[in-house]
């Protein structure tokens, strides 16, 4: 099966396969698991994967909690923890190392993704009656791994911001 891969030039090579490792981890930080999946996918023997990858931790130059947070600092700005969860459990990092990232990204960190999503997704359904427009942001970003009822939260404080703002521009009631 062609992969449009080129082939390495020595697939039982530990030092080929290192070598090829470290060209991808120059590209962006990846877990254990994932270089492994990479080199294999690019042909190497599992022998040649396993040693390269042993050699390439114990250099220094494998780190799964760095490249899990690295991860969500780099997706953090666009997505929500259940995303970002699944991203990096399908990358092969472990449930705890994943944990611990999305833990020191912090609520605040990703009340701001939300905002910044929300009112984007706001804007892009402008034309939208009010009921359609709402369900269809709340299902967005429930895509976007944001949690449906955060955002529903937020979209009621959004509203009554929009409502103050109105309100104020129409200046102070009289009564007659």
């Amino acid at each position: 099966m062609d992969t449009g891969k080129k082939a390495p030039p020595d697939t039982s090579s530990p030092d080929a396969a290192r070598e090829r490792g470290l060209r991808l981890l120059s590209i962006r930080p990846r877990g254990r698991t994932e270089l492994t999946r990479a080199l294999g996918d690019r042909g190497f023997d599992r022998a040649a994967v396993h040693d390269a990858v042993d050699r390439l931790e114990s250099e220094g130059w494998l780190d799964d909690l760095g490249a899990a947070r690295s991860a969500v600092r780099t997706r953090g700005e666009r997505y929500g923890a259940r995303r970002l969860e699944r991203e990096l459990s399908t990358r092969g990092f472990s449930r705890e190392t994943v944990e611990t990232a999305l833990a020191e990204r912090g609520p605040e960190r990703e009340e701001i993704a939300l905002s910044k999503s929300l009112d984007r997704a706001w804007k892009s359904n402008a034309r939208l009656p009010s009921r359609v427009r709402r369900r269809r942001v709340i299902d967005s970003l429930a895509r976007r791994g944001f949690s449906p009822a955060k955002v529903s939260e937020m979209i009621d404080r959004f509203e009554k911001k929009l409502q103050n703002a109105n309100d104020n521009q129409r200046g102070p009631r009289t009564v007659s």
